[in-house]
């Protein structure tokens, strides 16, 4: 699919879904519309990234060098955020905007936590449902 379109059915997904609640705060609407664009660039990105059966597959490689996958993540949230001191210290940022390391951020937390509880429960690499 080209990029205009897959840009078009994306946008058309976020009107539906980010409907503001009445009487919500602007700034919780607006937390709660990150959130729900969030969770559709995660999805979006893994289809890059991500395995049929594992949707971490990327970040739980890092387990092939012996470092936990949820370690590995928190070792990306640490670039991220080397990269807004950069912004910080430049006034601006040569390959990503502060806005795509803001949400990076966001999506390798909670990866970080799904891999963490995994890993609390013994579930290093689980299989797929389907398999």
């Amino acid at each position: 699919m080209s990029e205009p379109k897959s840009r078009d059915k994306f946008l058309k997904q976020m009107e539906t879904l980010l409907a503001a609640k009445p009487g919500m705060h602007p700034s919780a609407a607006r937390f709660h519309q990150l959130l729900k664009e969030i969770g559709l660039l995660h999805d979006q990105k893994q289809q890059d990234y991500g395995r049929e059966t594992d949707p971490f597959a990327n970040v739980r490689s890092a387990e092939e060098w012996g470092i936990p996958g949820w370690v590995y993540a928190m070792l990306r949230i640490g670039e991220k955020c080397h990269r807004l001191q950069a912004m910080r210290r430049n006034g601006k940022l040569a390959n990503e905007s502060a806005v795509d390391s803001f949400r990076d951020l966001a999506v390798y937390a909670l990866i970080a936590e799904v891999l963490f509880e995994e890993a609390q429960n013994g579930r290093s690499n689980p299989k797929s449902s389907k398999a």
